[in-house]
């Protein structure tokens, strides 16, 4: 169901962004185990906040 634009308070000068569907590959990197990390793990997050989900004892 669309909705008419004149209930959203729109008018034809306005922008529109349409979602088109589709697909996209995503590769996930998440070591979840020990404390070493290879040298081509980029983290977005602080490094501290990564350690907090460490599994630590696996190495040990």
């Amino acid at each position: 169901m669309v909705p008419d634009p004149q209930s959203l308070g729109t008018s034809a000068e306005d922008p529109v962004l349409r979602a088109v569907p589709g697909r996209t590959a995503l590769v996930f990197d998440s070591p979840h185990s020990g404390t070493q990390y290879p040298a081509d793990f980029d983290h977005v997050c602080e490094l501290a906040v990564l350690r907090r989900a460490e599994d630590t004892h696996v190495e040990r």
